[in-house]
């Protein structure tokens, strides 16, 4: 051979095997175990077999037929699954998964549906037709016996001429076929009363059946509306304890709120005390002992608040009694010495608009304070309110009431 033709059929040679290998590559699965290959074949003929013969039975209308197409698919079914393990030696290398799964599916057929009709065809044949020829004699002897006995009656015995091989006509022979006769119905008297009781027990079963699945069901039922019962409870506790919460929240943002704004106040006071000066010492010690009270009350009303160690109502009243308690007994010295009449009068009222709502309609003819100016008379008025019970004065701010 030329070296180039040589040369061509090595290079078309190694262009087949990369093709292989691709396609190999590609689909791992093409190369397959031979005794995998034969196993499957084997188990999927079987299958097709053991379905095409219960199709035929389904067909066939004789009982006995049936009965014998059924027997020929049992016996087919352990002949060959017996075989399997010898004829291609499968386990060798452990489980191989396609063949494991036929087996699976031939073994269901068999057990599913294969022994479920043999099972109800042998339940018909031992009601309808059992033992044909002890049928067939029980009714030869029961005529013989009827005859014989009917001839033995009307004393023909000569008449009676029975059937071929029948003992001689006698009244003793008529007594014996009729005692067999007698065990003969009572026999049948009892396979009569084992066939009830078979169905007997047969409805029992499929009542006791019927019983456990309502059973089952009706507990499958009461799980799954307890499960909704505690699903909407735990949403409703849930929802409640959002409630509870977001009042709590509300409730603190209010407290803080109003604790911040006579703050505020009591800053302001602070910064006019530092403009005071020097030249009125006994004033300033006054203010400033004004504004150490007043701050101690509100963190005593803050903390009181928190606690819960006195209702809101009573807390807040002792503040506001503390607030007019401490502006009145400086009110005389402040007004005086630095002119604060109106500023106390109108930090009161601030401190009044914190705590009740509709604080623009303040003003008394009551007098709380003793003093006879007309800031010191205003001041006495703010004081005055400030004491009034909250229940008299309508809540027209919520947000800024505690």
């Amino acid at each position: 051979m030329p070296k180039t033709k040589h040369k061509q059929a090595t290079h078309a040679t190694k262009k087949v095997n990369k093709k292989e290998m691709k396609e190999q590559a590609k689909n791992p699965e093409v190369k397959k175990d031979p005794a995998e290959a034969g196993a499957v074949k084997y188990l999927t003929d079987l299958k097709n077999s053991m379905v095409e013969k219960l199709a035929k039975a389904e067909k066939v209308k004789g009982l006995y037929q049936k009965h014998r197409i059924i027997q020929e698919v049992n016996g087919e079914y352990h002949d060959k699954m017996g075989k399997l393990s010898s004829v291609y030696n499968i386990g060798r290398v452990g489980h191989i998964k396609a063949v494991d799964d036929l087996v699976d599916e031939v073994r269901a057929l068999y057990e599913e549906k294969i022994l479920s009709v043999r099972d109800n065809l042998e339940r018909e044949l031992n009601q309808k037709n059992t033992h044909p020829q002890e049928e067939q004699q029980k009714a030869v002897a029961k005529k013989l016996a009827e005859g014989m006995k009917q001839a033995v009656e009307d004393e023909k015995f000569g008449e009676f001429q029975g059937y071929v091989g029948t003992p001689p006509i006698t009244r003793e022979n008529v007594d014996k076929i009729a005692e067999q006769l007698e065990k003969i119905n009572k026999r049948d008297a009892l396979e009569n009363e084992r066939k009830k009781e078979i169905q007997m027990q047969q409805d029992e079963a499929f009542a006791a059946k019927e019983q456990a699945t309502e059973i089952a069901s009706a507990l499958i039922e009461g799980v799954a509306k307890q499960q909704v019962e505690q699903q909407d409870s735990a949403f409703a506790a849930k929802e409640q304890a959002t409630e509870i919460a977001s009042a709590i929240l509300e409730e603190a943002q209010k407290r803080e709120a109003v604790i911040k704004r006579v703050e505020r106040i009591l800053d302001n006071l602070a910064l006019k005390i530092e403009g005071i000066g020097q030249h009125h010492p006994e004033a300033r010690a006054q203010a400033v002992n004004l504004h150490n009270t007043l701050m101690k009350g509100l963190t005593t009303l803050e903390v009181e608040l928190k606690s819960g160690q006195k209702s809101r109502k009573e807390a807040t009243d002792d503040f506001k009694e503390l607030c007019s308690a401490t502006i009145m007994s400086v009110m005389p010295a402040l007004e005086k010495d630095l002119g604060w009449g109106e500023y106390l009068k109108n930090m009161l009222k601030s401190i009044a608009n914190v705590f009740i709502a509709g604080a623009q309609k303040l003003g008394s003819n009551a007098t709380f304070f003793n003093t006879s100016s007309k800031s010191g008379q205003a001041v006495t008025e703010t004081g005055q309110e400030l004491q009034a019970d909250e229940d008299e004065t309508p809540d027209q701010n919520p947000a800024a009431n505690i």
